[in-house]
C-alpha cells in the first residue's frame, strides 16, 4: 500500500505540490482581499489587485522552489519571473471579468471571488507547466 502511494505521489508530484501551494496562495489572496474589502472597505477591484500582488509574490517563490524546481540563475530568473507575472496578469484579467460579471448579476462578491479563484488555480497551473517553468 505504501509503495502504491509513493508511486502515485511520484507520478503526480508537481500536481500535488501545485495544489498544496495553490491552496496556500489562494488563502493569501482571499485573506488579503477579505481584509481590504470587508474591513477597510476598499473597493473590490482595488482590493482584488492588491490581493493579487501579494498572492503572485508568494506563488512565484513557492512554485519556483518547491513545485517546478526551477534551476534558472542570473538573468534567466528575470525572464522567468516576467513570464510568470505575464501569465498571472492574464489570469487576473479573467478573475476580474468574473468579478465584474458577478457584480453585474448582483451576486455576493465573496462567493464570486471563491468561484473565480478556482478558475484561476486551473489556468495558472496550465500556464506555469506549459510556459513558465517548462523543462528544456
Amino acid at each position: 500500500m505504501l509503495k502504491k502511494i509513493k508511486n502515485i505521489y511520484s507520478k503526480y508530484k508537481d500536481i500535488i505540490l501545485y495544489l498544496f501551494y495553490g491552496v496556500l496562495t489562494t488563502l493569501v489572496n482571499f485573506a488579503v482581499f477579505y481584509v481590504l474589502f470587508n474591513i477597510t472597505k476598499l473597493h473590490y477591484a482595488a482590493a482584488n489587485v492588491l490581493a493579487w500582488i501579494a498572492a503572485v509574490a508568494f506563488a512565484y517563490i513557492t512554485n519556483r522552489r518547491f513545485v517546478f524546481d526551477s534551476k534558472k540563475t542570473g538573468g534567466a530568473i528575470v525572464g522567468e519571473a516576467a513570464m510568470f507575472v505575464a501569465a498571472r496578469l492574464l489570469s487576473l484579467g479573467c478573475e476580474t471579468l468574473i468579478l465584474l460579471a458577478g457584480d453585474a448579476l448582483d451576486f455576493d462578491v465573496n462567493t464570486v471571488k471563491i468561484a473565480a479563484l478556482i478558475v484561476v488555480v486551473v489556468l495558472n497551473y496550465i500556464f506555469s507547466k506549459l510556459f513558465v517553468f517548462k523543462k528544456n
